[in-house]
Formats: C-alpha cells, sequence, structure tokens
C-alpha cells in the first residue's frame, strides 16, 4: 500500500508524461533531492517505477496501474504517453 507521499510522487511523475528526474520530482514537492531519492528508491524496489542511475524516473507498469486504480483516467495516461516519446539513449538501470 503506497504513503500519500508515494503516491503524490506518482502523480507527479505521470504528470511530466511518465518520466522525469529525482530533482524535479523534490522540487515540486517541495522535498529535498535526498529525500526525494528515497522516496524514488522504494518505489523502484516496489516496482511502480523505474529508476536509472542518472536520476531519471519512470512509471512502470504497475504505478500506472496504481494511478489508474486512484482515479488517474487512462485517456490522461495515453496523452502522456505521446507527449513522453522524445527518444534518445536508454540509460543504464539503477541495480537496487
Amino acid at each position: 500500500m503506497l504513503t500519500g507521499t508515494e503516491l503524490e510522487v506518482l502523480k507527479h511523475i505521470a504528470e511530466r508524461g511518465g518520466k522525469t528526474t529525482v530533482a524535479i520530482v523534490a522540487s515540486k514537492i517541495g522535498f529535498s533531492s535526498d529525500y526525494a531519492r528515497i522516496i524514488c528508491i522504494g518505489l523502484g524496489n516496489a516496482g511502480y517505477i523505474d529508476l536509472y542511475r542518472n536520476g531519471i524516473c519512470e512509471l512502470a507498469a504497475k504505478g500506472w496501474q496504481e494511478l489508474e486504480k486512484k482515479g488517474w483516467r487512462k485517456e490522461e495516461r495515453e496523452k502522456e504517453k505521446d507527449t513522453a516519446k522524445r527518444g534518445g539513449p536508454t540509460p543504464f538501470r539503477l541495480q537496487l
């Protein structure tokens, strides 16, 4: 079960197209980067996000499903997916 803070982090990532950085999450929520990273590592360990070594966090399927259970509409997800297609190199996955 997610805490309110963890759910808020998932929502902020979804609002950015499903992919953002820990630093942006921290600034949006108003926490330090270190605390935001700890939250993101926990979400990554639970399978809600993929956290990369370069600080990028991306919503995993489990994260999208949790948001949909909490009322995040599927149409918004599809719109965000289209926005998120930017290309570029795939970062290395952080081993947690």
